[in-house]
């Protein structure tokens, strides 16, 4: 599925939007419904920041964190990471601060209209 330009599912912006497969591609593999990957039904499209909040992309992130923990340690050890992947873990850090502090904003109470 590609980006396509339009309005998010979730918050309402406008903009480039990201495929979000409801039930995950990788799960519509193993259970042997490929054709779930390319099924319209099974898919919104949603900005990048609510894509970043799916519980999806913060597996990712978490599994992306362990295997930086790990580079950083084996990095000290002697071993040997290129410097692009190094950083590519440092972004997933920054996004999971972004990802807390956007959550921390919607626990927040709304102001009641008057």
């Amino acid at each position: 599925m590609a980006r396509v330009q339009g309005e998010c599912r979730i918050c309402g912006s406008e903009g480039i939007l990201d495929p979000y497969h409801i039930i995950p591609t990788a799960y519509a593999k193993k259970i042997g419904r490929k054709d779930l990957i390319d099924n319209a039904g099974n898919v919104v499209h949603i900005c990048g920041d609510c894509h970043d909040m799916t519980t999806a992309s913060r597996g990712n992130q978490h599994l992306l964190r362990e295997e930086a923990r790990k580079a950083r340690r084996q990095q000290m050890a002697g071993s040997k990471f290129s410097d692009e992947w190094l950083e590519q873990a440092q972004d997933v850090g920054k996004t999971e601060n972004q990802w807390s502090a956007s959550e921390s904003l919607m626990r927040q109470p709304k102001d009641e209209e008057e």
